[in-house]
Parts: structure tokens; C-alpha cells; sequence
């Protein structure tokens, strides 16, 4: 019966940490960049609580934010939303 409980407790414990998103912990900015029409735009790096790492950018002096280079993918209106829908 103690080998049960011990082998449940283990269980619920992973299963209870796989279950927390993580979170971005830094992002920090990496480099101006132009598109090949001359569009400006900002790279930055993401670092998540889990040890992943994403790019954002941020177009339109900083109104958009988004997921890698592309300002026609995922985006949003502030950074740190982005920031957390990547770690997720």
C-alpha cells in the first residue's frame, strides 16, 4: 500500500508540473532590421522560463509585435502578450 501511495504522489507531482505554462523571464533587443522595401523594423530575443528561446519584432515603431521576422503572421499589440503566447 506505501509503494501506491508513493508511486500516486510521484505521478500527481509530474503531472501537476507539466500542467504551469511557463513565462518569458528576458527579452532583450538584438538588432535594427529593414525589409527589402525598406521597412524598419526591431528583432528581439525571448528567453522563457523553461529554457526555450523565440524571436519577436516589433513593427510600426513598437504598435505591433510579433512572432519571428513576419509582420503577417501572429501578432499582437504589446510585447509582453507576445512574449507570453510564445512560452506557453
Amino acid at each position: 500500500m506505501l509503494k501506491f501511495v508513493s508511486i500516486l504522489a510521484v505521478l500527481t507531482a509530474l503531472f501537476a508540473s507539466s500542467s504551469y505554462a511557463a513565462n518569458p523571464t528576458k527579452i532583450q533587443f538584438t538588432s535594427n532590421e529593414k525589409t527589402f522595401l525598406g521597412t524598419e523594423y526591431k528583432m528581439y530575443a525571448v528567453r522563457c522560463s523553461d529554457g526555450r528561446k523565440r524571436k519577436i519584432s516589433a513593427w510600426q515603431k513598437g504598435r505591433k509585435w510579433c512572432a519571428g521576422k513576419s509582420d503577417s503572421g501572429e501578432c499582437m499589440n504589446n510585447q509582453m502578450q507576445i512574449a507570453k503566447f510564445l512560452c506557453k
